[in-house]
């Protein structure tokens, strides 16, 4: 895919102003950016009391914000945005405008809000680097396990997945499933087969936010972009089925509830390993309740068990829900603060139930990036690439599974190997066949080259970067552009194999050896 063009328009506030001086810079910015017509002004050099005075003895102080403008003819658009800005003569405020420098970078959506209130979480996870080689395609179905989609929403209808054969609203099971009217999903708390948030329920809002952050209709101008929205070319962008859990009295059905396993409803978790066994995903969050326990659905065998973190990798914050965390958990995503969709428009919510379609997403790119992979593979790749954030969890160590999900190291190890990819150029490492699939008691018989880790089975060294990869030189090795676990060359009995890994054949002895 090709990369955007994004222009930049940065301007400097006068600090003498009225509504600087009296704490209202932000809105000021936000006012300025609107008559530039660039949208949402973040702030370039955040306020940091330490830097401050050394900052600001260079001219990079708090009171420089910057827009962006993306998409075809950007810097014309940019050119254009100044010049009637300058010739407008209301610069109320503004001490210093000036355009910044044209970036041919990753492609980004061109969402008003993208820069000023996605593009930080996007950047944790990579999801920049990601969208270069995807953006999601309507061969990918996600579903939202939730309260329910709108499907009248400007930046959800569009990513609806529709049941082509089911006849909407006719009262007939059409293609004999079981569920009648079934068209974008189903109500399976209430029988039907409507899937719009139920209006009296106090958090009917839950899904729909979910819903965007997983495939909310991205590149549209309007909103905001979901992880596998599409680049708004016709075909692109996971479409979103709906199972809504939740009835009006807000009672929760088993596939909504964290719950300890005595409680768990076994027909459920039967559910669940028919679903695993034809390849399905599961994706389920921890809870906000700071608990440590193995909670279910997420505990449980070949589930994706996530948690929430900041954009910087950071467990808890002041103010914020506080994340399960523990042994059971597999990867983290962001979850604080996440700008998406609400019925009635757009909002923010934080907690782990955010952090979760953001992994659901990225699985749903690297779907989209290879269709060929096998969910064993894919599983693999998911823990493989994710980055550990126990540095900026200190006390948390090992209770925050792998790590932040990285999109962009996720699409390039789904590549590896996978047919569907074609031809693809990565530093990532496939998960070894000899280890993917692998039940625990046969993985561990391997210990040389497999692991068992987070109920999965996969390479020692797969997915380790190159200088990483070095570091565990006893055990992994780096051969073209690969980190791959070291030959056990005892078990090399065949000349042929022995010279084509990293051991040397003994012609006397005609037994392969360690180099």
């Amino acid at each position: 895919m090709k990369p955007a063009v994004v222009a930049l328009l940065r301007f400097k506030l006068d600090k003498a102003h009225a509504r600087v001086a009296g704490g209202g810079a932000a809105s000021l910015a936000a006012d300025v950016g609107a008559r530039l017509g660039c949208g949402a002004a973040p702030c370039v050099f955040p306020p940091a009391r330490r830097l401050e005075r050394t900052r600001a003895a260079f001219g990079l102080d708090a009171a420089w914000y910057a827009c962006a403008v993306g998409g075809p003819a950007a810097s014309v658009r940019t050119y254009d945005a100044l010049a009637a800005f300058l010739d407008g003569g209301d610069h109320d405020g503004v001490a210093v405008v000036e355009p910044g420098l044209i970036a041919e970078g990753a492609w980004i959506p061109n969402e008003p809000a993208f820069m000023g209130r996605q593009w930080l979480v996007s950047n944790a996870m990579n999801l920049d680097e990601a969208w270069d080689e995807a953006t999601g395609s309507s061969d990918v179905v996600v579903q939202v396990v939730d309260t329910g989609t709108p499907a009248g929403h400007e930046d959800l209808a569009g990513a609806l997945w529709t049941n082509d054969e089911e006849i909407c609203e006719n009262g007939v099971d059409d293609d004999g499933n079981g569920f009648v009217d079934d068209c974008h999903g189903y109500d399976f708390f209430g029988a039907s087969g409507s899937v719009e948030p139920s209006p009296d329920y106090s958090e009917r809002d839950h899904g729909a936010h979910c819903a965007g952050i997983v495939a909310a209709v991205s590149n549209n101008g309007v909103g905001v972009a979901g992880v596998a929205g599409g680049d708004g070319s016709p075909g692109s962008g996971a479409r979103l089925m709906t199972a809504k859990v939740v009835g009006a009295a807000g009672a929760f059905s088993g596939m909504a509830a964290a719950l300890v396993p005595d409680t768990w409803l076994q027909s459920d978790l039967d559910a669940i390993d028919y679903g695993q066994a034809k390849g399905v995903i599961y994706v389920f969050s921890a809870t906000n309740g700071n608990n440590e326990a193995r909670l279910y659905p997420a505990a449980y065998a070949g589930v994706v068990a996530v948690t929430n973190v900041d954009y910087k990798g950071v467990r808890r914050r002041p103010r914020h829900h506080m994340a399960d965390y523990g042994d059971w958990i597999d990867v983290v995503a962001p979850g604080v603060s996440i700008y998406s969709t609400l019925i009635d428009g757009y909002g923010l919510a934080t907690g782990t139930s955010q952090a979760t379609p953001f992994v659901a997403g990225a699985l749903a790119l690297a779907y989209s990036r290879a269709p060929d992979v096998s969910r064993e593979a894919l599983l693999n790749c998911l823990f493989a690439t994710a980055r550990t954030v126990d540095a900026a969890n200190p006390g948390y160590e090992g209770k925050l599974g792998d790590g932040m999900v990285d999109a962009a190291a996720l699409l390039a190890c789904a590549c590896v190997e996978t047919p569907s990819c074609g031809a693809t150029t990565t530093t990532a490492a496939a998960p070894a066949d000899a280890c993917a699939g692998l039940k625990k008691s046969k993985c561990k018989k391997k210990a040389a080259t497999c692991e068992f880790k987070k109920r999965t089975c996969r390479a020692k060294c797969a997915g380790l970067e190159k200088s990483k990869c070095k570091k565990k030189k006893a055990t992994c090795e780096f051969k073209k552009k690969t980190c791959r676990a070291k030959a056990d060359c005892a078990a090399l009995e065949k000349k042929k194999e022995c010279k084509a890994s990293s051991c040397k054949w003994r012609s006397k002895t005609k037994k392969c050896k360690a180099k």
